[in-house]
């Protein structure tokens, strides 16, 4: 049994023409949390809906496993991104009924 190699996955995310891990967000509330690799991982793998026991057990290859972690952490980015361009779109709306 040959192995395929993984294809190359190069998410390629902008906001406004800008890569969206160049472009930083205004206004963030700075939370102050932090975390270490192994949560990312279970976070990333649970998002994705993939047995946990299985990552664990290195079943899945470290290639997919490293792709799972990358879209989750772009997802949380992008929907950061979405709540930010939300809240400045209220904040406009409500400057014009001023």
């Amino acid at each position: 049994m040959t192995r395929s190699k993984p294809l190359k996955i190069c998410f390629q995310v902008r906001r406004n023409g800008t890569p969206i891990r160049q472009h930083f967000l205004k206004g963030g509330v700075k939370a102050g949390i932090t975390f270490n690799q192994s949560y990312t991982e279970v976070d990333a793998c649970i998002a994705a809906g993939l047995d946990y026991y299985l990552w664990r057990m290195d079943h899945y290859p470290v290639w997919l496993k490293a792709e799972i972690v990358v879209w989750h952490q772009m997802k949380n980015l992008i929907n950061a991104h979405v709540k930010s361009a939300e809240a400045a779109q209220v904040e406009r709306a409500s400057k014009k009924g001023k």
